[in-house]
């Protein structure tokens, strides 16, 4: 059987139990307000606390940790459940992301969660910090935390940091904010909370955080039915060469990249393949790469397919906040079918889609289809825009007694049983770039496996299940591997066969003036069973055994014509006489030069008359 690879890490993990599968389980409230954990968030959050040595004897708690769940399992969820169950510990909690819209979705959560409004530090917005006027809790930008701002804050027994793939210990400004609250409460505790563990410039979290307290990714999820799984069209685009694009920092250089994809020929075959696998009917997701590459493509779906598409971008400078929000709001509600993006929805955007309680209808599936216009080599920066479409409907996962089985039941015969992805690869496939492959089986399956199912559907061209297509490219592998190991057996058996039959040839040569003589001696092989059924149905005659290579020279001649008795008779003169060429080509340096007497001659003589 084939191997499994273990899953990379770049911190240590501690050692933590595969989450039970089950129902939902109700939390111990401290407050008027009570949520509901599911099994995986609850096993999380009991984790954290007894590294943090909230809860149980540990004798050796941490003061740092962080966990990964993959997007859509509600990290969000978990560590504001930390922090209302040990708000008397913490006294004072700081949630700190990296984005706008991060921000505000912990401040409306932490709110919806436990009645308390919180305080916002971000841009013009300041947290109230004199003394007795300080709210329990502070959603803060990292930006907004400089040097000017910071030393305000005081009295926080809990950090938490969204997105904490980006907190590497080279960030200053992570490592600002940490040192500071550190140094006015020595007990801080500090929580990292991510989708994807690991940075693509290799830095190690290790350095920030000192254990994993849990991991659940997006394959994990998937099989337990929490999670969507996807469906796979792997697209050539003619068009599109990246053949020249250099690697930087383990991903391809985007200014170089960006500069090919906004070119006329790729963009309208990507449109034209993003309207062929459903952007003007299914819920449609596209990544670009830039700013140029969004608008435009956005543009021609608009004008040339009719499709109601909008685009957005971090950039202020080439589109509003207001703008970006009005767009947001109108794919979320219907308005748009299609949202084309570059650097912004890859973090912190929900899109879950919406059921009317009382009837069950389906007002909105949320992301039905991803189009992966924004080839990549990194795994964190697929698995992020590969999440965005992988959350179930609401209510369909969720319900009492819920196991694995009935959840993957529930979820084939909800309105969203899958979630469509369309993979776009260029025409020179110089690089290896990551795919939806590599997200579900890349912890479990080799790489020439991943590489295997990933050209299966390139294809194919078909739509195809991943876990299906894993499978048989694994089994293509074994069954490619046994074949070329009995073909091997074949060929060294063979190869032991024809070195039996390997015999010495003697040239003699003329004797030295010490009374000497020398022959060359060489190795050479019989003709082969092939070449003799040719020769005998030739009825070609000889004396003797023929070597490989006089038994191909007679060959020849006979194919080109001449007579086969005359080939015969000057094949017996030659045996006859010793004129043999087959030791004459012999370069002398690979002959073996072996002294023999004259009375040793002389028997050869005597042994040829």
């Amino acid at each position: 059987m084939m191997e499994k690879k273990k899953q990379p890490t770049l911190f240590n993990l501690s050692s933590r139990a595969t989450p039970p599968d089950g129902g939902a389980v109700s939390v111990p409230n401290v407050s008027d307000l009570r949520i509901t954990l599911r099994d995986y968030q609850l096993e999380c959050l009991e984790a954290i606390e007894n590294d943090f040595g909230l809860i149980g004897d540990n004798p050796n708690p941490v003061s740092s940790s962080v966990i990964q769940l993959a997007t859509g399992l509600g990290k969000t969820e978990v560590f504001i459940e930390l922090a209302r169950r040990n708000i008397g510990v913490f006294k004072r909690v700081m949630v700190v992301a990296h984005t706008t819209e991060l921000v505000a979705q912990a401040a409306r959560k932490i709110q919806d969660r436990t009645g308390l409004l919180p305080a916002i530090e971000q841009g013009i917005n300041f947290s109230t910090e004199a003394a007795g006027f300080q709210s329990s809790f502070v959603c803060a930008s990292r930006q907004s935390l400089h040097e000017a701002r910071l030393p305000r804050f005081s009295g926080f027994g809990l950090l938490i940091i969204d997105e904490a793939h980006h907190a590497s210990h080279e960030n200053q400004s992570y490592k600002r904010i940490i040192d500071h609250l550190r140094k006015d409460n020595p007990n801080l505790k500090i929580l990292g909370v991510t989708a994807t563990p690991n940075r693509t410039d290799k830095s190690a979290l290790g350095r920030v955080f000192e254990r994993c307290s849990y991991q659940m990714d997006i394959e994990r999820a998937v099989k337990q039915g929490w999670l969507v799984s996807p469906t796979v069209n792997v697209c050539q685009v003619e068009s599109l060469n990246l053949k020249d694009v250099k690697i930087v920092a383990g991903d391809l250089q985007r200014s170089t990249m960006a500069k090919i994809l906004e070119q006329e020929a790729p963009l309208h075959e990507i449109a034209e393949v993003a309207v062929r696998e459903g952007a003007d009917k299914l819920k449609t997701l596209i990544f670009c790469v830039s700013v140029n590459q969004a608008e435009s493509l956005c543009n021609l779906l608009n004008e040339r397919y009719g499709v109601k598409a909008g685009w957005v971008c971090g950039d202020t400078r080439r589109l509003s906040k207001e703008h970006r929000k009005r767009t947001l709001r109108a794919f979320k509600d219907g308005s748009l079918t299609c949202l084309v993006n570059v650097a912004v929805l890859t973090e912190g955007w929900d899109c879950p889609g919406m059921v009317d309680p009382d009837s069950g209808e389906v007002l909105d599936p949320g992301v039905e289809h991803i189009v992966m216009a924004r080839p990549t080599k990194s795994i964190l920066v697929y698995t992020q825009m590969f999440g965005r479409g992988t959350r179930p409907l609401p209510g369909v996962v969720d319900f009492d007694g819920s196991t694995p089985e009935l959840r993957l039941e529930a979820m084939a015969n909800s309105a969203k049983p899958k979630i469509k992805v369309t993979d776009l690869v260029d025409n020179s496939l110089k690089h290896r770039l990551v795919s939806v492959t590599d997200v579900l089986g890349g912890v479990h399956y080799p790489e020439e496996v991943l590489k295997r199912a990933q050209k299966n559907m390139m294809e194919r061209k078909t739509e195809e299940d991943v876990e299906k297509a894993l499978e048989l490219a694994a089994k293509q592998i074994e069954r490619a591997k046994v074949k070329r190991e009995e073909s091997k057996a074949k060929r060294l058996k063979r190869e032991k066969v024809r070195a039996d039959a390997l015999y010495a040839r003697l040239n003699v040569n003329p004797f030295d003036a010490y009374g000497k003589v020398y022959t060359d001696i060489r190795k050479v092989e019989v003709a082969t069973e092939k070449q003799i059924r040719f020769l005998k149905w030739k009825r070609f005659q000889w004396n003797g055994e023929l070597t490989k290579g006089e038994a191909g020279r007679v060959i020849m001649r006979i194919q080109k014509g001449e007579n086969v008795q005359k080939v015969s008779d000057d094949m017996a003169k030659r045996m006859a006489t010793g004129n043999n060429k087959e030791v004459r080509q012999v370069p002398r340096k690979q002959r073996t030069i072996e002294p023999v007497t004259i009375e040793e001659v002389n028997r050869m003589f005597q042994a040829r008359d």
